[in-house]
């Protein structure tokens, strides 16, 4: 079901099928969706497929799950920071190969949720809870990378793509399990 505000904006998406809105939740770090102390008075539209909101919707800040892009730019931060002394907008788009539009939005996005700290045309900075999250990440990786590395010999850069889109896909115990093997190897 879709809610739709009086300008005809899609306010809250679809939440079923494996789905949130348009994303797969496949690969997702944290899949906690809340949406408490949401009143909704609702009326069904004629046809059936849209549901409007009136004007008595409070909401509270719904925990927006982190997708495998946003995770991907989280960790790029990340790296980032180690490298340099500022992160800004420029750099992320310059390492990934993305504009700065898009990158804007990503920041936008994990700004609001409590991962970055990015004031307007400024430098962008972890939190702890953004740091803990792409420490996490880049954890997963480099334990990926070593295993495909030294156990399974596979080329270095091969390697390093593979395990930058399998990261996302493991448990803290397979990390875990991994690490403790590579490290046994």
């Amino acid at each position: 079901m879709n809610f739709y505000n009086r300008k005809g904006i899609n306010m809250i998406s679809e939440v079923n099928n494996g789905y949130v809105g348009d994303m797969p939740t496949e690969g997702i770090l944290t899949t906690e969706v809340k949406l408490d102390d949401i009143e909704v008075n609702v009326k069904k539209a004629k046809n059936g497929k849209k549901v409007k909101l009136n004007n008595n919707l409070k909401t509270s800040k719904a925990k927006t799950v982190l997708t495998v892009s946003l995770e991907d730019y989280l960790e790029k931060v990340y790296l980032l920071s180690k490298k340099y002394e500022e992160v800004r907008v420029t750099d992320i788009a310059d390492s990934l190969s993305l504009s700065k539009p898009s990158v804007n939005r990503a920041v936008k996005t994990l700004t609001e949720e409590g991962y970055l700290q990015h004031a307007h045309y400024g430098s962008i900075e972890l939190t702890e809870q953004g740091y803990e999250t792409a420490r996490e990440l880049y954890r997963r990786h480099r334990a990926l990378r070593q295993f495909l590395i030294l156990c399974l010999g596979v080329d270095k850069e091969v390697a390093e793509q593979e395990a930058f889109g399998l990261k996302h896909y493991i448990s803290d115990d397979t990390c875990h399990r991994l690490l403790n093997f590579v490290e046994e190897f």
